[in-house]
């Protein structure tokens, strides 16, 4: 076994040495070369005699030279201090290593990401997808990726986002944490939720009959979003009939006449929505239609 570290050239192995098919013990002493690349880089020995089919296992922590790559032949040779050369007589002098193909870990790298942008469903609240940044975040293919609402959760590897793909933010701008794994190694990252103001949806027809069908005039993506809305109603001869904001309930197709309210006759009228919002300078207009 291989003990690695992030981004250290440092690792601690766990071997055994096997004293099989012979006809004497191994003495105590028999030294035992580590190579890393076919580069002598490490000297050990046995500390105690090895008995006929015995074993004796130890384990040895090496600093790595900085001109080792990342990947590399780890090499353990029995009966060589670093130069090729047995001391200990043997019946077989051919089974006396053993190789292995070694990776460093490091922490992984990734892409910066940009913020994501989705349409205000009230008070700044947004649905969101960003389950492609589950790939486009990593820098290289391997290495796991979660999605955590804080820096701690993403530290801690606890509760993690299980619905990128439909995801509700209660408020924006919000910061999503994201932890990319590498065996034992991560790195965090984050990126941005936000909101914008969409283009609010008109339905520009009230069946004013309290069938709860279409019984007054609706406007999604509206309330609690342009905040400082204002819509105006106007008849076919321009006067002025009703006037709402973000306090009034929606029009219901009544209109005050002098002291009295009294439902508005079938036919068509004129709108104007004013947003009052930066990206929005002009009121929406068209026109409405009654039908009792």
């Amino acid at each position: 076994a291989v003990e690695k570290t992030c981004d250290s050239k440092i690792i601690t192995v766990d071997f055994t040495v096997y004293n099989s098919n012979s006809t004497n013990e191994l003495p105590a002493g028999t030294p035992i070369a580590i190579y890393a690349n076919d580069e002598f880089i490490e000297f050990s020995e046995t500390i105690l005699p090895i008995e006929i089919d015995g074993s004796w296992s130890s384990q040895i922590t090496i600093t790595l030279p900085e001109d080792i790559p990342d990947t590399f032949t780890l090499q353990f040779v029995v009966d060589d201090s670093g130069q090729g050369i047995g001391h200990v007589a043997e019946l077989i002098e051919t089974n006396n290593s053993f190789s292995v193909e070694m990776t460093l870990i490091k922490t992984p790298t990734f892409n910066a990401l940009e913020p994501i942008t989705s349409c205000n469903e009230g008070f700044t609240s947004g649905t969101f997808d960003f389950s492609n940044y589950q790939e486009l975040v990593k820098s290289i293919p391997s290495g796991a990726v979660h999605f955590y609402e804080t820096f701690e959760n993403a530290t801690d590897n606890v509760n993690p986002i299980l619905t990128p793909s439909n995801y509700s933010a209660n408020a924006t701008p919000k910061e999503i944490f994201i932890r990319i794994e590498n065996e034992n190694c991560f790195s965090i990252t984050s990126f941005l939720l936000l909101t914008k103001n969409c283009p609010p949806t008109v339905y520009n027809y009230i069946s004013a009959n309290d069938d709860t069908i279409n019984d007054v005039f609706t406007i999604e993506g509206l309330r609690n979003i342009f905040l400082e809305f204002k819509i105006e109603i106007y008849n076919r001869w321009g006067r002025l009939l009703w006037t709402g904001n973000q306090n009034t309930e929606d029009w219901n197709g009544y209109v005050k006449d002098g002291i009295s309210i009294k439902k508005a006759t079938d036919g068509t009228y004129f709108y104007l929505i004013f947003l009052n919002d930066i990206d929005y300078p002009q009121p929406l207009t068209g026109f409405l239609y009654i039908n009792h």
